[in-house]
């Protein structure tokens, strides 16, 4: 019997640790969901300008030297949300949607040194073509590439639609009997670069969302000492489930105008 219990337990404590070597190896296809789509082939966004700037990709529609710069959601290319054009074009803002590392079918792997990378580079281009009121759009995973920007440079107003306070504390809630802390590398602190943004925020989380937890975003929201902050609740809709929703597009639209 000793024995027995013995065994299981060895076998126990070998199959937790070839789960842990395979999340620490396997982190990044479970965290990056890139499709294979052709960056110069968008039917979407036709009417947009295709630009490559140090190696990262864009889509750019000039209408002012105000622009907003969106952050597509994961599992998704650029092009791919380039349905929200239709929203924003409402607006006198030039758009941008930025395509990042890995995806649309990109040679250079997705982790969080490149794509910071190819946030810099949005920086960059944006200094260099003199750009003045800047509205960054970040949704889902991509709310962290949003929240580092507006900690690197002058972001006039931030819109995270379903953001999260750090990606360790979100992948811990997700796997609690693994040590997270140890295999991640993909460690990215929105609360951190939130910490010191005072202006316009605009925070959106449905109440239903089964991918990040509603928890996620109020407790971002409560730790940033910002009176300029604001946040916008849906009720009853699941993660992806926010494009056919108007009072989401015209709260966006409102805090755009504001």
């Amino acid at each position: 019997m000793k024995k027995t219990m013995l065994n299981l337990i060895i076998i126990s404590f070998l199959i937790y640790i070839f789960a842990c070597v395979f999340l620490y190896i396997k982190q990044k296809s479970m965290i990056y969901f890139p499709d294979n789509s052709d960056f110069k082939k968008c039917e979407l966004l036709n009417d947009y300008k295709k630009e490559i700037y140090n190696k990262t990709r864009f889509y750019l529609k000039e209408k002012s030297k105000d622009i907003i710069v969106y952050y597509h959601w994961n599992a998704s290319s650029a092009c791919e949300n380039g349905y929200m054009k239709d929203v924003f074009e409402k607006t006198n803002y030039s758009v941008m949607f930025v395509e990042f590392s890995w995806y649309a079918n990109d040679d250079k792997e997705a982790n969080i040194k490149n794509i910071l990378n190819d946030v810099e580079n949005i920086n960059k281009y944006l200094v260099e073509n003199k750009y003045n009121k800047i509205i960054v759009f970040g949704r889902s995973l991509w709310t962290w590439p949003a929240s580092y920007q507006a900690n690197i440079w002058k972001v006039d107003k931030l819109i995270l639609v379903s953001p999260f306070t750090s990606f360790l504390e979100l992948t811990k809630s997700k796997y609690p009997i693994f040590p997270i802390s140890i295999l991640l590398t993909e460690k990215y602190d929105s609360q951190m670069w939130l910490k010191d943004y005072k202006n316009d925020l605009l925070i959106i989380h449905w109440t239903s969302d089964e991918v990040i937890p509603y928890s996620f975003w109020e407790k971002l929201y409560n730790s940033l000492d910002n009176k300029n902050k604001e946040f916008f609740t849906i009720k009853w809709k699941w993660h992806n489930d926010l494009d056919d929703d108007k009072s989401f597009d015209e709260k966006i639209l409102d805090f755009i105008n504001k």
